[in-house]
């Protein structure tokens, strides 16, 4: 078990931020709490593990956290949960079915006479508030881009330097990009990777050499189209237009492989008409623009500059409550005409 160090940490600048460490997560539950609290107490209590050098307690990490606040002050509401598997190691975005049958199983097993159906939704709001008290967060790395792969941890350090690491919690990132790192080509002794370039012949080296024929534009896209694999917010979004038959389809099929399960395929207009259609970004890595309008309109500009620049959105699932969540996408439309732009943003 690792465990939550408070004061010093060795592993991400991000975790001295977090204040998950909080003593009142490990008082008793108060012996009048309601059903509700009870649970929200229970699901984020946090365990003793030891004391640190200087005498501090040091509990166990946390595995649920709240979504990233806004430079605003805004709270993204998503509630996340850690989780490890095939697919890689990270936070995933919990739906509302997961925590509504966790808050089920919980009541039927210590409050069986308060299972109803409205009682779920007292115990996720107690829930949030809890972690909002605790200042459990996610808080991604703004300092140095992260490539999570399934089994390592790339930093990109200030240097150039690129640093591979064991998957941990305390790196928040909430994807996984469906690849794994060859550890043979780390440096035991300093941690840094050296890449390698594509397989001349490979199916890669081919593709690229004939849907980019010419260099700069080779160069260039093979940077832009990077966004996707790292962390941090570049505010830039990605159109790939041109004649039919020239791999931009080939292209978003790469692009969707890479995190398949954070891929979600959007429509313009529906995200500006309605906030059901955002809700679909949460959680998401890429977003692909399937089928791009003759002009974007001011409305679809600006939404497209709030997601790009991961502002704060409105969402809302049929049936539940608005809430507020930061969409952490890289949006990528494909065209074989580029749509007319009335008033040129610094993002389109």
């Amino acid at each position: 078990m690792t465990g939550f160090k408070p004061q010093n940490s060795d592993v991400s600048t991000n975790v001295r931020a977090l204040r998950g460490n909080q003593p009142s997560f490990d008082l008793s539950v108060p012996s009048d709490a309601t059903a509700e609290l009870r649970y929200a107490i229970e699901r984020t209590r946090l365990a003793l593990v030891s004391q640190n050098e200087h005498g501090h307690p040091v509990y166990e990490d946390p595995t649920l956290l709240l979504g990233p606040v806004s430079d605003a002050g805004e709270i993204d509401q998503t509630i996340y949960r850690w989780q490890e598997g095939k697919e890689g190691c990270y936070w995933q975005a919990q739906k509302d079915p997961v925590l509504r049958g966790d808050a089920v199983r919980w009541l039927t097993a210590n409050a069986p006479d308060k299972v109803d159906g409205s009682r779920y939704k007292s115990c996720v709001s107690l829930l949030t508030l809890q972690l909002v008290n605790g200042g459990r967060f996610l808080r991604p790395d703004t300092r140095r881009s992260i490539v999570p792969l399934r089994n390592a941890y790339l930093s990109i350090e200030e240097d150039g330097r690129i640093l591979a690491h064991k998957p941990d919690k305390r790196f928040h990132v909430d994807y996984a990009i469906q690849s794994d790192l060859d550890w043979s080509r780390v440096d035991p002794a300093t941690g840094e990777y050296t890449p390698v370039g594509s397989v001349p012949g490979g199916f890669w080296h081919r593709y690229v050499s004939t849907a980019f024929i010419d260099q700069d534009v080779h160069d260039y896209s093979q940077e832009a189209l990077s966004i996707l694999l790292l962390s941090k917010c570049y505010e830039k979004g990605i159109v790939l237009y041109g004649d039919g038959e020239n791999g931009k389809s080939v292209m978003l099929h790469i692009l969707r492989s890479l995190a398949p399960k954070h891929t979600q395929s959007v429509n313009i207009k529906r995200l500006v008409s309605n906030e059901f259609g955002t809700a679909s970004l949460i959680n998401k890595r890429l977003a692909v623009i399937g089928e791009m309008p003759d002009r974007f309109t001011k409305d679809m500009q600006e939404m497209l500059k709030t997601i790009i620049s991961w502002d704060p959105l409105p969402a809302e699932f049929k049936g539940k409550d608005a809430f507020t969540f930061i969409p952490r996408v890289v949006i990528v439309g494909a065209t074989n005409h580029f749509p007319e732009v009335s008033n040129h943003e610094h993002v389109i």
